[in-house]
């Protein structure tokens, strides 16, 4: 009797444990887990014992299947894998595969997630659905000799804002509320990494690639940032940001450092309006020193004006390629711009000057990437007829101006490098990957 009833304990123990780990952990981190079958598990068991591990590609490849690409793939192609094209995750799930089926006329190089308190589930629904399209009918048809490998560099990496507190777009059922950049760097080092572990790890869980953030721009109690920014000291934002770097990257997720070059000193809305700043040199180094430690992060500029350094004129440093050569990059980094459709793109109510001529996305866009950007970021609120619009004017400029080629085709090759290096990374390239030459 004794002895039926420690057992009958023990089962009770067992079953709360092993029920707890599946609804808290596995919903948590890895969401696609809980949608294979004990048949699917049984079938990737027989081939994983039957199939060789595969053999990781040499890194001199990457060159030859440029080249290829850019021999293949059309101008309205290739300037759409300059894009980050926006996705408003829906809230019914069966709108992810239409809302998914929406970018894949043109396979973009980027997807920016958008949405209010999005779940794990819908986040790694809409994942799964944008890594299909360079496999979709429309993509196998207009290309069908592309190899495996290729296809995999034309996919998209998906981003997210995840900063934490305020700006915290995959915030539903399975994902931990993340604390804003002010209570991050007022937490002792051993709760601040975990916070970070955990982040990132739901990110990676989720197939996220690409997060935008951290925040590094300096300032405290600022009248717009608010408590998006950590602390005014250097020091401790450079620390701050070097513990977002490892702990992203442990988990196959790129950080991109926001914003350049800096914007502490602005205080007005530059979603709404324009600002003149000063170059910062301390804020710059910042940027610098984390960009030039790790190779593999990316870095957005901001919509603002900066003032030459004898103070006489600004420049625009979206479309401005003093701005950007400021960064003076020991090796090539993805460069984002911020969401091309906020007013201070257009330079609306600047001190000093005001633009009187709106220019259009499509402008805007090829100033950009002749200013040195490889990523142009569109924001929710750019539709897809719009979005359509810049990829026809951007590919039409591409063939009528041999200077923009070779820019496009710089920035091709940086950002399949980026691409490259991060599948890598992850083990999903090998040599059975790439046609044979």
């Amino acid at each position: 009797m004794r002895s039926t009833l420690i057992l009958i304990i023990v089962l009770t123990v067992l079953a709360a444990v092993v029920g707890g780990v599946r609804y808290y952990v596995l919903p948590t981190y890895y969401p696609h887990l809980l949608k294979q079958t004990s048949s699917d598990q049984t079938a990737d068991q027989a081939a994983a014992q039957a199939s060789p591990t595969p053999e990781p590609l040499a890194e001199s490849s990457i060159a030859t299947v440029s080249a290829q690409l850019l021999q293949s793939l059309t101008p309205r192609q290739k300037v759409a894998q300059l894009l980050a094209l926006p996705v408003v995750v829906p809230a019914n799930s069966d709108q992810i595969a239409s809302t998914a089926g929406e970018l894949s006329g043109e396979v973009p190089g980027f997807a920016t997630l958008f949405g209010q308190r999005i779940s794990a589930l819908q986040a790694d629904q809409m994942t799964s659905a944008i890594k299909r399209i360079p496999t979709e009918p429309d993509m196998l048809a207009s290309q069908p000799n592309l190899s495996e490998l290729e296809r995999k560099l034309l996919e998209p990496l998906v981003a997210v804002d995840h900063e934490g507190g305020t700006v915290q777009r995959l915030s539903g059922e399975g994902m931990t509320a993340f604390p804003s950049a002010q209570e991050q760097c007022g937490m002792d080092r051993e709760s601040f990494k975990s916070v970070l572990d955990r982040a990132a790890k739901e990110l990676h869980g989720v197939g996220i690639d690409i997060v935008f953030g951290p925040v590094l721009d300096l300032g405290a109690n600022h009248p717009i940032l608010r408590t998006r920014l950590c602390s005014d000291n250097p020091d401790v934002v450079r620390n701050y940001g070097l513990f977002w770097i490892e702990a992203m990257q442990a988990q196959h997720v790129i950080p991109v450092l926001k914003h350049y070059p800096g914007i502490g000193q602005s205080t007005v809305d530059l979603h709404t309006r324009a600002d003149t700043i000063a170059f910062n040199p301390v804020e710059h180094s910042v940027f610098l020193g984390l960009l030039n430690t790790y190779p593999h992060v990316g870095v957005m500029t901001t919509h603002v004006s900066l003032l030459s350094e004898d103070g006489s004129s600004a420049k625009l440093c979206t479309t401005s390629p003093e701005c950007l050569g400021h960064l003076n990059l020991s090796a090539p980094h993805l460069i984002f711009t911020d969401g091309l459709e906020m007013a201070s793109a257009q330079g609306q109510f600047a001190s000093g000057s005001a633009t009187t001529t709106k220019q259009t996305l499509s402008e805007l866009s090829a100033l950009a990437i002749e200013a040195g950007h490889n990523v142009i970021v569109l924001g929710k609120t750019v539709p897809v007829a719009e979005t359509d619009k810049i990829i026809t004017d951007l590919a039409d400029r591409y063939q009528r101006n041999p200077v923009f080629k070779q820019q496009v085709d710089r920035a091709l090759q940086v950002i399949w490098q980026a691409k490259f290096d991060h599948w890598n990374a992850m083990g999903e390239l090998s040599v059975s990957s790439q046609k044979p030459l």
